[in-house]
């Protein structure tokens, strides 16, 4: 009797473990062509590289997965949600739309999975780090930085090391931005912790992020000759598609500009201003306003400072039209 009992606890075991993992394979012909699909769309955002995918790319899947009520197609569901959630975020970092379908995701993981399993805690972590950005772009410190640590803990729980050394990049550049860089557990921690862990030969884009993170902190306590090396190594191990190697030029610049290298920072500005991120290339425009005005030349800073202006007037319109953004994140945190 003791024996058979061993047996069906192994068996229910089997069963339990075949019911957790059951999502992560397709079903059909047709959930094959769907998930080549996703998987496309994942892999063109995975480094932040820019394609011209539209909402149309995903919206078909998440209308398939939503007919049936398995793992694998609530799977999918969490999938389609969250990179619907990622091309609405990169139109707008305020999006309320965005921020509906990461929360919608959230919510499914919830519901149906195990936040334990590898690929689970991976996505909740991913999700976290963009949510933890949305709270900070609308100047919520609390609220990011909760999500922040969600992302790395969800990341940590599953011992996923990229998702790990994303997470700590991203609350290095968080703490930093909110004015912490080097005291107890703030950026110089996180970042320092990071490219401990990290191998840039196998996770090269994690640790041009890390040290992109740690050369801003370093910017920030105005170390600006260390702040210059950790830019270039970070820009040495991104392609120059991507919306990091756009990011390193633009806060690059403006290390030359408070050393009033106006040439180099002028360069790198350019370097910048042709990202497809809006918010990127505003900066841009703000940095070569002010290079050319410094340098006499207010006929060619007047069209830079015209489009940052009215890029500021469509940001403010943007903050009051998308109010709920913050009560939707507290309200998941609670």
């Amino acid at each position: 009797m003791k024996r058979l009992f061993y047996i069906g606890v192994v068996l229910l075991g089997f069963l339990a473990a075949c019911t957790q993992t059951d999502f992560l394979s397709p079903t059909d012909v047709h959930d094959a062509e769907y998930a080549l699909l996703i998987d496309s769309v994942e892999a063109a955002f995975d480094g932040s590289k820019y394609h011209d995918f539209t909402d149309s790319v995903v919206s078909p899947a998440l209308g398939f997965y939503t007919k049936s009520d398995t793992p694998r197609d609530y799977w999918m569901q969490a999938r389609c949600h969250d990179l619907t959630g990622c091309l609405l975020f990169d139109k707008n970092k305020l999006s309320e739309k965005a921020t509906a379908h990461f929360v919608e995701a959230l919510n499914i993981l919830d519901t149906h999975f195990d936040a334990r399993q590898a690929p689970v805690g991976r996505l909740y972590s991913k999700i976290c780090i963009i949510l933890s950005r949305l709270a900070f772009n609308f100047s919520d410190e609390q609220c990011s930085t909760k999500f922040a640590r969600l992302g790395l803990d969800c990341a940590s729980s599953v011992g996923d090391t990229s998702w790990m050394l994303r997470s700590m990049a991203n609350l290095g550049l968080l703490y930093e931005r909110f004015g912490k860089p080097g005291e107890g557990d703030t950026a110089y921690f996180y970042c320092d912790e990071g490219l401990r862990i990290a191998n840039a030969d196998r996770f090269p884009y994690e640790t041009a992020l890390l040290e992109n993170s740690l050369a801003n902190s370093l910017r920030h306590s105005h170390q600006y000759d260390s702040a210059i090396y950790y830019f270039e190594k970070s820009f040495a191990l991104v392609d120059s598609d991507c919306q990091l190697f756009h990011k390193n030029a633009i806060e690059k610049a403006f290390v030359h500009y408070r050393a009033r290298d106006y040439a180099a920072a002028l360069a790198d500005l350019e370097v910048a201003y042709q990202s497809k991120d809006e918010n990127i290339k505003t900066q841009a425009a703000y940095g070569l306003a002010d290079c050319y005005e410094e340098l006499g030349d207010t006929l060619r800073a007047m069209p830079y400072y015209a489009l940052v202006k009215a890029q500021e007037e469509k940001r403010v319109t943007e903050l009051n039209h998308n109010a709920e953004v913050l009560s939707a994140l507290n309200a998941y945190l609670k």
